[in-house]
């Protein structure tokens, strides 16, 4: 029965377990109290007596719900207190727990038990670094004791949903469950009755009343038992859902893996990761790692084998939006692969040197592909090979190669937005139309660029590809910082940003959070352009993925430095940029760093430096005319007149 009035709720709870409920209580304020009496009834229904005999001593039995947000929140300050260090705590701890104070109060209590938490209740500091929750002790033994009490049919029932997860379809359910159809229902109302269950907001099934039930519940049964259950819930869903096994790849591939089954598990894990690829790439290599970790552990046979080289070049086609180890990129290498696969795998180890610091090999491995797709005459591997070449030839290359290689590709693919989708763009149509627009834009044609730009955005849009939009607002937005178009490029980075999916892709985050930076730098936002271009730095230098990058972010850091008055930061930088660019071959996308060098010398050491200067600005046009930038054209003859000008005597233009 519910309690019709709050204000008993005080004298139930003393009158069922005495006074030291008020004890238990003590510490919080006179106004807090009365709304944690709710949350304390909770614990006593968790943990009343085993042995209580209800008919011989009668009692209200209260089913009540979990605690408010305000509630949950207040009672965790008073368990933990507001150290700084305990930061995010609170949040994982009412995760866990999921309103239940008494799971609240234990996970606290263990935490501090196993030394992770150091000081006294309400005044902790977190003590050691956590990687998850352990489940406490005295909750496991609490809810098991409830387990054990259920009578042997729905006590196999929980367990048997348990398995299938903390939400239960019914589908499953009666594929898997060993009950008839009345005696199921029954079953399944009486969990219901007792608070285990509780019908989906669907009404296709059940969900657990709370997640540790169904973790406790899953952990009581014999590993053989469970691993049946798995085996039979994998066969269940495939059976389930024939048109749907695609976005249920992941959960088949846990139920196989549990069931003992590595190698379909490596299947499943296999579809899983090609499904997501294109849209949430750090996903898609967790689950061809995981292929490869399950297949390597069976013995040699063709399976086995076309696993292990599936996942290796599955890993390699993200390498150069994540990141991987050298060791690991060699061993992957080494693998021999169908033509199909070999072809892609040229085109990933492209990337990878691209994006690892080896950009004029990457250059080279594009070219040596796109050679290959064009003898084939597929138009997908020909725009494919084509995208790869545009971009590294930004990177380390021309302009007019880019374009005139994206005009022969997309000569072939015509309109066709279907082409080479998926592989490693969702819309690659879109992707290289606004890679044409930056070669474009580059090249003088700003116009037009910004029309091509245009359609790409269309184009990703209309095909459901968040990368591929954010990803032409960004190099949109670069295209028109370099073209002094400030407030342009601001309104464009902006929108990147915000489209942006989190996906765990490196690369993506850096190529949309860069061009921010730099229109921060220009528009004299310089703590804020600083922050971000430091943090990109880290970034990529940390993953080893987007290297190129180093000239152009110690170009802007270069420039904020000097605008925040520390000179000599300044000039480390910018002369840092400058030999990382020499020392690759790296072309565009590194000219803003010599041409912030000459504005930081220029700056800091006057007429001085006036033949370093022009040194450092002869080689800048150089690198422009030779990769066809003529962008940077213009860039560079002001400061050339600047030099002029400070040979002359006259400062007043140096340093612009």
């Amino acid at each position: 029965r519910a309690c019709e009035r709050r204000d008993r709720l005080p004298e139930l709870i003393t009158g069922e377990i005495g006074d030291g409920a008020q004890q238990h209580l003590g510490h919080v304020g006179p106004d807090d109290r009365h709304r944690l009496y709710e949350g304390f009834l909770t614990l006593v229904i968790t943990t009343y007596r085993p042995e209580h005999d209800a008919a011989s001593n009668p009692h209200v039995q209260l089913r009540l719900g979990t605690l408010d947000a305000r509630a949950r929140n207040d009672l965790l300050h008073g368990l933990l207190g507001g150290d700084r260090s305990l930061d995010g705590l609170a949040r994982m701890i009412d995760a866990r727990a999921a309103g239940n104070p008494f799971f609240m109060e234990e996970l606290v209590r263990a935490l501090a038990e196993n030394g992770h938490l150091a000081g006294a209740p309400g005044s902790y500091e977190l003590a050691s670094e956590l990687e998850g929750l352990v489940l406490p002790p005295t909750v496991q033994a609490a809810l098991a004791a409830r387990i054990d009490r259920l009578p042997a049919r729905e006590k196999a029932l929980v367990q048997t949903m348990s398995v299938i997860g903390t939400d239960v379809p019914e589908v499953l359910l009666r594929a898997v469950a060993d009950l008839a159809g009345d005696q199921l229902g029954e079953a399944v109302a009486a969990l219901a009755g007792a608070g285990w269950v509780v019908p989906d907001a669907g009404g296709e099934g059940y969900a657990f009343t709370h997640p540790l039930t169904q973790e406790v519940a899953y952990a009581s049964q014999l590993s053989e038992r469970r691993a049946r259950a798995h085996r039979a819930v994998a066969a269940a869903i495939a059976r389930a859902y024939p048109g749907g096994l695609d976005e249920r790849a992941a959960l088949l591939a846990h139920h196989c893996e549990a069931a003992g089954d590595d190698l379909g598990a490596a299947e499943w894990h296999a579809r899983a990761a090609a499904w997501v690829q294109a849209a949430a790439p750090a996903d898609s290599m967790r689950h061809w790692r995981r292929v490869r970790d399950l297949a390597a552990g069976r013995d040699a046979s063709p399976r086995r084998d076309a696993l292990i080289a599936k996942a290796e070049l599955g890993v390699l086609s993200l390498s150069w939006r994540l990141g991987m180890a050298g060791g690991e990129a060699a061993a992957i290498q080494a693998q021999e692969h169908g033509d199909d696969e070999r072809f892609r795998g040229d085109l990933y180890r492209a990337g990878a040197l691209m994006h690892g610091g080896r950009e004029r090999e990457g250059l080279d491995g594009f070219r040596s592909a796109s050679k290959e797709a064009l003898a084939t005459g597929e138009p997908d591997r020909v725009l494919t090979a084509a995208t790869g070449v545009a971009y590294a030839s930004w990177i380390a290359g021309s302009s007019r190669e880019a374009v005139a290689t994206l005009d022969h590709a997309l000569a072939r693919a015509g309109d066709d937005p279907t082409i080479g989708a998926g592989e490693t763009f969702v819309c690659l149509l879109a992707h290289a139309v606004q890679s044409r627009g930056q070669g474009i834009g580059y090249l003088g044609g700003l116009e037009k660029a910004r029309r091509e730009f245009a359609r790409g955005i269309e184009l990703a849009r209309e095909h459901n590809d968040p990368q591929t939009e954010s990803a032409c607002h960004a190099n949109l937005a670069l295209l028109e910082a370099d073209a002094g178009r400030i407030e342009a490029a601001r309104r464009s980075a902006a929108l990147g940003a915000a489209i942006a999916e989190p996906a765990g892709d490196t690369v993506h985050a850096i190529a949309c959070s860069t061009p921010a930076a730099v229109a921060q730098a220009a528009a004299g936002h310089f703590a804020d352009a600083l922050a971000g271009a430091v943090a990109n730095l880290e970034a990529i230098r940390e993953h080893r993925v987007g290297l190129y990058y180093e000239p152009l972010l110690l170009a802007t850091i270069a420039q904020c430095q000097l605008a925040l008055g520390d000179a000599e930061s300044a000039l480390g930088s910018a002369k840092e940029g400058v030999a990382i660019m020499d020392a690759r071959g790296l072309t565009t996308c590194a000219l803003r760093a010599p041409i912030t060098l000459a504005q930081v010398l220029a700056a800091t050491q006057g007429a001085r430096a006036a033949e370093r200067i022009d040194t450092v600005l002869t080689r800048a046009l150089d690198v422009a005319r030779r990769s066809s930038a003529r962008l940077f054209e213009p860039h560079i003859g002001r400061e050339r007149e600047a030099l002029a000008r400070l040979r002359g005597g006259d400062l007043t233009g140096a340093g612009r």
